[in-house]
């Protein structure tokens, strides 16, 4: 710096700035930065800044790298390979300038400096996905004009300053994935410009606190990943601001509030994990733009609210596991039109398969498993012309397959109707699901042969059937160039041997399995090359 043929020229406030900027990119081995072009060179140094920046999002973005009259603004070196440690002097040579700094995906590791809470002007600090530690410095309750602060995925411990209740401007705070604990403090409450409140991933405690209900333009309250308690407080009804609420793995209780029907804007709704119990609120069907429903893992109960039907726009509705619930799954979930996945399974619903589900036109997977649904599956399921997945394991489901499961010729990856009370025989159209990848049928009382037809299954890798079959394995088995696994148990009436074609099938050897737990079938060409369970 002291070779620049120009450094006589420059005012004070402009040398301190290069000075502050070598600095940096000395501690941070800026010589095996992936963008340094410029740096350390005679240039001017607002140059050097804007060869190595990415364009800054939209809602922090500052037009320019540097103002001729106030000094350097804006410092975005994120994701260019930056190893070691933030300078202080960043700091304190550029406190009456900068405005933004973006650090991030970078190997920038030690403490947050004090020295940033000197940075007056500052409106967005973004270090985040580094390796800093230590505690988020009490000095960062003065920069008054901050509105974005982002210090995700890092190590950082501590708790949430209660000074940060002095920063008013405030519309955006990330501390998601660090190890900060303690309670959320309800002075968060106080700052009425916040939209974006992201803490998760770390140990925080306590219950929600009511106040929060005063942040009217929050848009994002993701607190998923904690240890938080308490209930839910009726108060967050009137976020009506609210897009995503994410409160999966933490130990809530209580039941879910009725006033979760106000947020009419709500587009994700994740409640996974908790210990939240009682009846779902019918008032859970006014969220008309609702796009994802996630309530596994709970202890919910009483009967699915009808109202659920009239979530016109939700693609995703998981409920697995969710709480012992009486009754039978809605008909009204027919009506919606827009649903991809559908997950109610060990929910223990009783009563049939609703035929309504046939009018789910987007559906893709249906995962009715471990519940005490019975009755036949009904053939308006087959006009459900985009299913990927069939789960309907342990039930009392009885019956054949329904007429028409051709129509899932295109789209049908796997069928599980193990552990159920099916019976007759498998029908021959099943060689029409081209798509058919894994097929687990055991534990039934199927009839009757197996189909030759299964044989032009080409994408299957995966199958298991039991039940009083007779007949002989048919030899277009051997076509079957993926299949890996396959189970036949009995009790069965097969006779003759294993198809010789079976012994071109390369995928079936050394880590497959063939299980043939019946009399009567030789296994004479599959000696050393198979396991076999008999």
């Amino acid at each position: 710096l002291e070779g620049n043929a120009y450094l006589d020229d420059y005012p004070e406030w402009k040398r301190i700035q290069r000075y502050v900027l070598a600095v940096l990119y000395y501690s941070t081995n800026g010589d095996s930065w992936q963008r340094n072009e410029k740096w350390m060179s005679d240039e001017d140094e607002c140059l050097w800044a804007s060869a190595a920046s990415d364009p800054l999002w939209a809602s922090a973005a500052v037009n320019s790298v540097c103002n001729n009259e106030t000094g350097f603004l804006r410092l975005d070196l994120r994701a260019n390979n930056l190893v070691g440690t933030i300078p202080l002097e960043l700091g304190r040579g550029l406190s009456n300038s900068l405005e933004i700094v973006f650090l991030s995906d970078d190997e920038i590791a030690g403490t947050i400096p004090t020295e940033l809470g000197m940075l007056s002007n500052l409106v967005a600090l973004g270090i985040y996905d580094c390796q800093l530690n230590g505690t988020m410095p009490h000095e960062l309750a003065a920069l008054s004009n901050m509105k974005y602060l982002y210090l995700g995925g890092n190590a950082l411990s501590g708790t949430i300053l209660t000074e940060l209740g002095l920063l008013t401007n405030l519309v955006e705070f990330y501390i998601e994935s660090n190890f900060v604990s303690g309670t959320i403090p309800s002075f968060f409450g106080e700052l009425e410009k916040l939209g974006h409140f992201v803490v998760n991933d770390n140990v925080l405690t306590g219950a929600l606190p009511s106040e929060i209900a005063k942040l009217s333009k929050l848009e994002y309250l993701h607190c998923y990943i904690n240890e938080l308690s308490g209930v839910i407080p009726s108060e967050i009804g009137l976020l009506t601001n609210l897009l995503h609420i994410s409160l999966d793995e933490n130990e809530i209780s209580g039941s879910l509030p009725t006033e979760i029907g106000n947020l009419g804007r709500l587009d994700s709704l994740t409640l996974n994990d908790n210990a939240i119990g009682g009846s779902i609120p019918s008032e859970i069907g006014r969220l008309s733009n609702l796009v994802s429903l996630s309530m596994e893992s709970l202890l919910l109960t009483g009967m699915i609210p009808t109202e659920i039907g009239r979530l016109a726009n939700a693609q995703l509705l998981y409920m697995s596991n969710s709480g012992t619930f009486s009754g039978a799954i809605p008909t009204e979930i027919g009506q919606m039109g827009s649903l991809i996945q559908l997950w109610l399974n060990g929910c223990q619903l009783t009563g049939s398969t609703p035929s309504e589900l046939g009018r789910l036109n987007s559906i893709e997977y249906l995962i009715l498993d471990d519940n005490l649904i019975t009755g036949t599956l009904p053939s308006e399921l087959t006009q459900t012309r985009n299913l990927k997945m069939l789960a309907m394991d342990n039930n009392g489901v009885s019956g054949s397959f329904p007429d028409g499961i051709e129509n899932w010729s295109n789209s049908l990856e796997a069928i599980h109707l193990l552990s159920c009370a099916m019976n007759g025989t498998l029908p021959t159209e099943i060689g029409l699901l081209k798509e058919l990848q894994k097929v687990n049928l055991n534990n039934n009382s199927w009839m009757g042969p197996i189909p030759s037809e299964l044989g032009n299954l080409q994408k299957l890798n995966w199958i298991s059937l039991g039940g009083p079959m007779n007949g002989t394995l048919p030899t277009e088995v051997g076509r079957l160039s993926n299949l890996r696994y396959f189970w036949l148990l009995g009790p069965a009436d097969m006779q003759g041997t294993l198809p010789t074609e079976m012994g071109g099938l390369a995928q079936l050897g050394e880590e497959s399995s063939l299980s043939l737990p019946y009399v009567g079938l030789s296994t004479n060409c599959y000696a050393n090359r198979v396991t076999f369970y008999t």
